[in-house]
């Protein structure tokens, strides 16, 4: 028996029409979920890698009455680690006031990006007054410090 030529047509048609479908329920999703994991990733942010001993400074300029310029050391950070948000062991020495050095000590600390300052944690903040040469002793669980 011979089958009529439109019959033939139609079926391979149906057949291109079936492979078609197979392949495209095969490969297309994979290749979605591809470029969907591939975006998903470029809009994560990356994690910062941890950073050993780092420190941080601030230099200010002061103008004397003579014209004259002076760079002097205002503020002083190190911490053991630093991953961009948390840091561990943490020194800091602020020297913006004449007559008080201010120095803290914290086991770690935290950027709270809402309020842009270091919330450090179980530390002991010393304030040295070189007028008077006193020593002051605090210890904190909790300490904000807004100028680093």
């Amino acid at each position: 028996m011979k089958i009529p030529r439109i019959d033939r047509l139609v079926m391979s048609l149906a057949a291109a029409s079936l492979t078609l479908l197979v392949v495209w329920e095969l490969v297309v999703p994979s290749k979605e979920r591809g470029a969907i994991a591939t975006i998903e990733r470029s809009q994560q942010p990356e994690k910062p890698q941890p950073k050993d001993n780092i420190t941080y400074y601030d230099i200010a300029e002061e103008i004397q009455p003579n014209g004259t310029k002076n760079k002097n050391l205002v503020r002083f950070l190190s911490a053991r680690q630093f991953d961009g948000r948390n840091m561990t062991d943490i020194m800091t020495i602020d020297l913006s006031q004449r007559q008080i050095i201010n120095v803290t000590d914290a086991r770690s600390g935290k950027w709270d990006v809402n309020k842009k300052s270091w919330d450090l944690a179980n530390g002991t903040t010393y304030a040295i007054d070189l007028k008077s040469k006193n020593l002051m002793q605090t210890k904190f669980d909790r300490l904000q410090l807004q100028y680093l």
